[in-house]
């Protein structure tokens, strides 16, 4: 007489255990997960705004170098109006701000002026032929490069300067008045250089006119805001800053 052996079945509290401790281990691979993309994401950030921190700098040391420090001033002034700006670690920074001011050699098409004349009367001059007025501010979070080519008078003694910066408008020291908002005027041009700036600092400026016979050292700290699941509130800022020495034309 044979005996038949019945195989083993699970109990329900054995499934219940085990289906417990798969779901555990799948929230914690999810929460890994998401976690990793999160930093990979902050590492991309960080990445992005270095290059693009570096690539306005370059912009800027082109320009500056092109100009003369006998006609570079600068104006320091407060945006955003709360007077600081926090960064992703819980510090602040001021929000003051450094516009730089000074004569551009290029004209409205991009074209570096070195001539006197026209036709059988040009002249190569012995230095560069000032085309207009440029001036270097933060705006609403951004770095705009706004140009003025109507007449302007360049005096070492007496050098243009920024007279006043509000809410929408710079005003300069020869009555030459630039929109903020990025709408330019009669024969001028409005170009935007960089986003997710924080702040444009000069360390060692110390009076309106750059006449230190140091190089001028331009710091520009940006920000920006990362979304992701690990976040609180579902965001995360990080920020990027880069310094650098840049010399005028008459100081290499």
């Amino acid at each position: 007489m044979s005996i038949m052996k019945l195989k083993r079945c699970y109990t329900l509290l054995e499934i219940m255990i085990v289906t417990a401790l798969l779901s555990v281990a799948l929230i914690l691979a999810m929460e890994f997960m998401t976690r990793t993309s999160d930093e990979i994401s902050i590492i991309s950030h960080e990445a992005w705004l270095q290059s693009a921190i570096q690539n306005a700098i370059d912009e800027v040391t082109t320009q500056v170098q092109e100009s003369s420090a006998d006609h570079m001033t600068l104006f320091r002034f407060t945006d955003p109006a709360s007077g600081t700006i926090e960064l992703p670690d819980g510090s602040t920074i001021s929000s003051t701000q450094v516009a730089i001011c000074y004569p551009t050699p290029r004209d409205v098409n991009g074209t570096f002026v070195f001539t006197t004349g026209t036709g059988a009367n040009v002249t190569i001059s012995a230095e560069p032929v000032w085309q207009g007025v440029t001036v270097l501010a933060y705006f609403n979070a951004e770095l705009w490069q706004y140009t003025d080519y109507n007449s302007h008078t360049f005096n070492d003694q007496n050098p243009i300067t920024i007279t006043a910066v509000s809410a929408t408008t710079i005003t300069l020291s020869d009555g030459t008045t630039f929109n903020r908002a990025s709408t330019a005027g009669s024969n001028q041009t409005i170009r935007r250089l960089m986003i997710d700036l924080a702040q444009v600092e000069v360390p060692n400026f110390v009076s309106g006119t750059q006449v230190s016979s140091l190089p001028m050292q331009i710091q520009i700290t940006a920000q920006k805001r990362v979304t992701g699941g690990t976040f609180n509130q579902g965001s995360r800022m990080v920020s990027a800053s880069l310094m650098t020495d840049v010399l005028t034309r008459n100081k290499n």
